[in-house]
């Protein structure tokens, strides 16, 4: 039985943007998931890193730097950027080795 792969329509478009246009779309996704909590943010970039790795973490590092960033930044806020990069970071290892399997 052949494996679909759910996340290759969008990171087909991702990859035919404009290198400004991606810029702009992990600006916009960085915005948006800066204002929801810490279980979301890790479960969207999850999903943007198995579309297109770069993506993913570009987005993860924008909330990771946006959360650091921050003067009052709490340490649940810190701890929740470490969760991030730990995230961005283990789903890249699972994307090479799914791309190594198929």
């Amino acid at each position: 039985m052949a494996r679909t792969n759910d996340y290759g329509q969008a990171g087909e478009r991702y990859r035919a943007f404009e290198p400004w246009e991606r810029d702009e779309l992990v600006k916009n996704l960085v915005e948006a998931l800066s204002q929801r909590d810490h279980a979301i943010q890790e479960r969207r970039i999850g999903h943007l890193v198995q579309c297109v790795q770069d993506c993913g973490r570009r987005a993860a590092e924008g909330l990771s730097s946006r959360a650091d960033g921050s003067a009052n930044a709490s340490s649940e806020r810190r701890l929740g950027s470490a969760r991030l990069t730990v995230l961005s970071a283990r789903a890249s290892a699972t994307a090479e080795i799914a791309t190594l399997t198929l």
